[in-house]
Formats: C-alpha cells, structure tokens, sequence
C-alpha cells in the first residue's frame, strides 16, 4: 500500500523462492528499492538495489516529518509486475496498472455483494497473481484481511481453526488445495457459518474437488464460485457460480461485464458451439505487456481482427483450449502447449526441463504434468551422464532436488523424480513420453520387503488408498513421494492417521519418516505414549514390571 500511495509499483519477492531468482528478477525489473524484512534481506545481498530493512522499532524511531507531499497517481500508471514462468528458462514480467486492478472489482461487483463486514485470507503467495485478488478485495471494500503463517497454509486442522477464530466470509482456494480443506471440513462435521464464498481460480475445477462438500448438509450457504483467469488478464476473466446439483458439468461461466472471450480456430475465426478452439481474452484487463520483452508481447498480444470500431483493440492469446455450450457458458478443457497449471502457479514446463539438464552429471530431462489423487504434480525424468547403481538413486534424487531447490522456486521442482538408463524412443526417433514408467517403478534397486507388523500393514493399506497404488507391490522401505506422493497427499495422509491411530502426526514428522518402516516406528510410540498418559496414578501401581 505506502508503495501504490508513493506512485511506485510493486514486484512481489516472495522469500521462499531461491536467491538467484530473487537477484535475476531485481535486475530484470531494474528495481531501485526493495523493501525486506530483517530475515529476508540476507537473499538479496547480490542485488543491485537499496534494500530497507523494515525492522519496525528503527522505522518508529525516525523524524520522517510532516511535509510529505504524495505524487498524484494515474490511472495509466503501473501498479505491479508480477513475473510467471517463461519458456526459455527466464521468469517474465507481466505489467499491470491501476485502471485495470481498479476495474477488475468494480466489474466484479455486479456478480458479488463484498462489504466492509468481510473477512478475507491471504491464503497465497503474494507473488501469485490470485493474492491481488485477495488482498484488494478485502482493503478495496474496507474489509479484513487475515494473514496466516506459513504453517497454518499447509495444516489443514489450523487453517480451519483460523478460518473459525476469524469468522473467515470469502475465501479464494485453489482447487487443490481446497480438496483438502473440504475432506477435514466434513471428516470432523465442522460448521463455518460466515462463510459466504469460496472462489476457486488457479486451476481446472474438477468433480472430485466438491464430491465430499456438497454431499454434507452443513455449509449450504455458501456460495461456490468458479472463475477462470491469467495473469495477462488482470486474475479474473469469468465467472461461473456452481450449484450442487451440477457440480458433474464443471464450466468457466461467461465473460465478466467488461471482457470478451472469444474461442477461434488457426485462422482467428471463431468455431461453432461445442467445437473446441484456442481461447482469446479481449476487453478491459489486459496487461500492457512483457516488461522489456517487446517480441514476446507483440506475440501473445495481436490485433483484434473482430474488435474493428470497438474499444477491444487488442486480443491475448492464452494457449488454453475451450468451447461454447449450447447456453453460451464456456468449458475449459485444457492447454494446448507445454503451459501447466499446479496448484495455481502457471509454469512452463521447458523451463524447469532447462534447468534441470544444466544440473551437474544431468544428461537430459523430461518434464511432464501428471495427475495424481486429484490434481496435477510435476514428475522429471532424468538420465545422467554416467549410469550408478540402482542403490544410487535415492541420493542421486535427493542431490538433484537440492540443486534444483537452488534456483527454482519450490512449486517448480518436480515433486517426483524417476532416473532413466535410456530413453524409450517412438518409431520417428523421439522420446515415447507415453512408455515412460509410472511413479515407483525402477526408482529404488533394494529389495521389496513386506509389511511385519500390524502397524505396517495398516500404513501400507492407508498407502495404496492415497497413492492409487497396487499394494501388493509396496516395500516398507520405500518412500512415499517415491511411490507417488506429494504435498497434497501428504496432508491427506496425516489426516488418515489421525482418524486411524487417534495420535496426532506433524507433516514434518511425516517427511521425516517417509518410509513405512519408520512411520510405523514412530506411531507405536506415540501410541504407547498415548496410552500410558491415560493409566492413572492408582492404576499404574497395579503395574507390575
């Protein structure tokens, strides 16, 4: 805010992302001031700007005066550049203004009625575009905003508990994280009253993310609202509330008042209804363009051959396939290049492919989107320079990530990995990405070894429930995210032992203990634990030893 009020724009850094990314975007945005918080300043001693510590007493403690006078901010006037992933390896700016921010609720007001009673979560990365969304949609009607830490993003028992502390009324999910959240929700029968609306951006809205909410009878006033939308675009481009009898025919909706998807062919002619076609966005919305990326802008923002005499001059085009309905709501099928989607962050998958083969003794790289317990995980293929032993391979994974983790921000490096000795190859010489083997196989070389205990056997059945996995084919000593796991299903997981074991399991006590074997290990002591809490004094010197 005192950024947009001192006629700047704002570039959100986020700290969890590597320095060399921190450092590339600074330069690439020629960042004069970056404003960093004393724990994070440390990632920036290699830019090539003035960083303020915003150490809040030394801030208190100076004489800033009284004729601070604000320059005048114009509605043309950059707001913030907000940089996605690009295909050549680089991340790109997208530049966006305050007339289009501003617009944005303003055209929204027609589907939703905020107020200043509202209470809104920054549930995102504020380097995510959904976080505009967020956070100005709470200050912009005079709102509150909640900020949760780290931990209460990614436990789903506190973010709920915080949702009910704050009497949480809109809250922005991605569609992923949102299955989770509903699961705990009805799992513990738990009633959130305030809760007027939950807008789903980010992602493909599918089925089996409302399944379990819209069975439960409690909740029914809240409103769900599924919206389709790009960073290009300004977050929002259509809106499309969803009732529970129809959440088995998911679609993006229609245009927000000031925009126009069209939906056209090779040729920019629009196709008949129910024919799939590339999806162009036009109207108020759209960005000024790459920031210093003049080719790339002229590329992705042409002419409107259909805006003549219009004030739709310009069409962006998103790469995203869909098709018109008899009804004239749009369906979202899916992308038409190597552009995913994971948990909200639009990611090119060439560039983490890019930077995974510049990894030290990393041959090449395959990077595919797969789908994996309702939402889409990144898995990397990767052949290296000289073959190791099968042995190997958990430390030669355990060694690319960190590498990776370097200079990707977290939501890029593939949560699962598979080492190959060669490639399988199509008849026309190309990587056969189809024959490449599933989450499991070939990636560890030790032996199978079966469940020896009733914990096991309950953690491998639990397994092969989470993971869609044959368990029959689960070793003890294999890892978790090996076999198909991810951070989504990590949550899933811990909730799982609780309602099984009724002991309480962190999410870093379940990456710790990754394998069966070790998990097992660590809930018969929180078992015994537990039991030997509840023996009374005068029952345990009944005890006998």
């Amino acid at each position: 805010m005192a950024i947009l009020k001192a006629g700047g724009a704002y570039v959100p850094l986020d700290p969890n992302s590597p320095a060399e990314r921190l450092n590339y975007i600074i330069n690439d945005a020629h960042i004069a001031l970056c404003l960093a918080q004393p724990q994070c300043a440390a990632a920036l001693d290699e830019a090539q700007c003035q960083v303020v510590n915003l150490d809040g007493k030394a801030l208190l403690s100076q004489d800033l005066g009284l004729t601070l006078v604000l320059p005048e901010v114009l509605l043309s006037d950059p707001a913030y550049v907000i940089y996605t992933s690009g295909s050549t390896g680089a991340p790109k700016g997208v530049v966006q203004t305050h007339r289009n921010m501003a617009r944005l609720f303003a055209s929204a007001a027609e589907d939703f009625s905020f107020s200043n009673q509202d209470t809104w979560c920054l549930f995102h990365s504020y380097a995510f575009d959904f976080s505009v969304w967020e956070i100005w949609g709470a200050l912009i009607h005079g709102g509150k905003l909640v900020i949760p830490t780290h931990h209460q993003t990614r436990d789903t028992a506190a973010f709920v508990e915080l949702c009910q502390q704050h009497q949480l009324s809109v809250l922005n999910q991605t569609p992923s994280a949102f299955g989770v959240f509903a699961e705990h929700v009805v799992a513990h029968d738990i009633s959130l009253p305030a809760l007027r609306y939950v807008v789903f951006g980010g992602e493909a809205l599918q089925t089996q993310h409302l399944q379990s909410w819209c069975q439960h009878p409690a909740n029914a006033q809240t409103e769900l609202i599924n919206m389709y939308g790009i960073t290009e675009t300004t977050v929002h481009v259509t809106f499309a509330p969803i009732a529970r009898q129809e959440i088995d025919q998911i679609h993006i909706g229609r245009a927000l008042a000031d925009q126009a998807v069209y939906i056209l062919d090779a040729q920019l002619q629009p196709v008949p209804v129910g024919v799939a076609g590339e999806m162009y966005v036009t109207g108020a919305g759209l960005a000024d363009g790459y920031l210093g990326r003049e080719a790339l802008s002229a590329e992705r923002f042409i002419d409107n051959p259909h805006g003549v005499g219009t004030d739709c001059e310009k069409l962006y085009k998103t790469g995203d396939l869909g098709r018109h309905q008899r009804d004239g709501r749009i369906q979202f099928i899916g992308r038409m290049d190597d552009q995913v989607q994971i948990r909200g962050f639009r990611i090119e998958l060439g560039e983490v492919t890019h930077q995974l083969s510049s990894i030290t003794h990393v041959d090449s790289a395959v990077v595919i989107a797969r789908q994996s317990q309702g939402t889409q995980v990144l898995h990397a293929y990767l052949k290296l320079e000289h073959s190791v032993d099968e042995q190997q391979h958990t430390q030669e994974i355990e060694r690319i990530k960190r590498e990776a983790a370097a200079f990707l921000p977290a939501y890029m490096v593939p949560e699962q990995m598979t080492l190959m000795q060669d490639w399988p190859l199509t008849v026309n010489g190309k990587i056969d990405k189809k024959a490449l083997p599933q989450p499991g196989e070939g990636v560890s070389g030790s032996k199978q070894v079966a469940p020896s205990t009733e914990t096991e056997c309950q953690l491998r059945d639990i397994w092969a429930e989470l993971l869609d996995y044959d368990g029959t084919r689960i070793s003890v000593n294999q890892s978790f995210f090996e076999l198909g796991g991810h951070s989504l299903s990590l949550m899933k997981l811990v909730q799982r032992l609780h309602q099984v074991f009724n002991v309480s399991v962190s999410i870093k006590e379940a990456i710790e203990h990754a394998q069966i074997d070790q998990l097992a290990q660590l809930l018969d002591k929180k078992v015994l634990d537990l039991q030997l809490s509840e023996i009374n004094e005068a029952e345990l010197d009944e005890v006998e030893f």
